[in-house]
């Protein structure tokens, strides 16, 4: 028997996008900013177990888990000044923050037929352990013309969800994997993993 550990970086990102305009239209100044990113972290920790059956067969089991990180924004400001005066405004935000804890389960098995090597693993749709995040999105316009019949349409909208529960999914996969020994020094690999698909949720 044989214990180990991984602690894998499995996902890390972090984008930022932003673009701003301003220009004249119809007599009137307008400015728009459009603004995005999202930070994005997965990290899987485990202890492993292997036990080598025979001379020739070895299995094992890992137990992962899986704790991801998210927060996205996407946001675009407009201001207007018409030639009266008047000052119109528009905003539109979209926002999530969320963590999720999970198990994932990989199982795996290695055949020693010399000077081929044959593997698998199988990894287990993961099993929630717990959860939560937050969600935002505000709509608010005043002195803007949206539907373009001349008159101005304020709008209000604002949605904010907090402690919300929250579970990130990963579905069952399957990875058969060879090695062939072709002299003392050189050892060719070759491998392959298949991912199902995971539904909406």
């Amino acid at each position: 028997h044989r214990i180990g550990y991984s602690v894998l970086t499995r996902q890390q990102g972090d984008a930022r996008n932003n673009f701003r305009t301003g220009s004249q239209l119809d007599g009137d100044l307008v400015q728009l900013e459009f603004l995005q990113f999202n930070d994005m972290n997965e990290v899987w920790v485990a202890p492993s177990w292997a036990w080598k059956a025979t001379d020739r067969l070895s299995v094992g089991a890992s137990m992962f888990v899986a704790v991801r990180s998210q927060y996205m924004r996407s946001q675009i400001t407009g201001e207007s000044l018409g030639e009266a005066g008047d000052v119109g405004m528009l905003s539109a935000i979209r926002e999530f923050d969320y963590n999720s804890w999970r198990l994932v389960p990989k199982l795996g098995a290695t055949l020693d037929l010399h000077p081929v090597t044959l593997g698998a693993t199988v990894t287990l749709p993961s099993l929630r352990l717990w959860g939560s995040g937050s969600a935002l999105f505000n709509n608010t316009s005043t002195g803007v013309d949206l539907d373009g019949d001349g008159i101005a349409d304020p709008a209000y909208t604002s949605n904010l969800q907090e402690e919300v529960k929250s579970n990130f999914k990963s579905g069952l996969a399957v990875g058969p994997g060879a090695g062939w020994d072709v002299g003392r020094a050189t050892t060719l690999f070759l491998s392959a993993e298949y991912y199902a698909s995971v539904g909406p949720y």
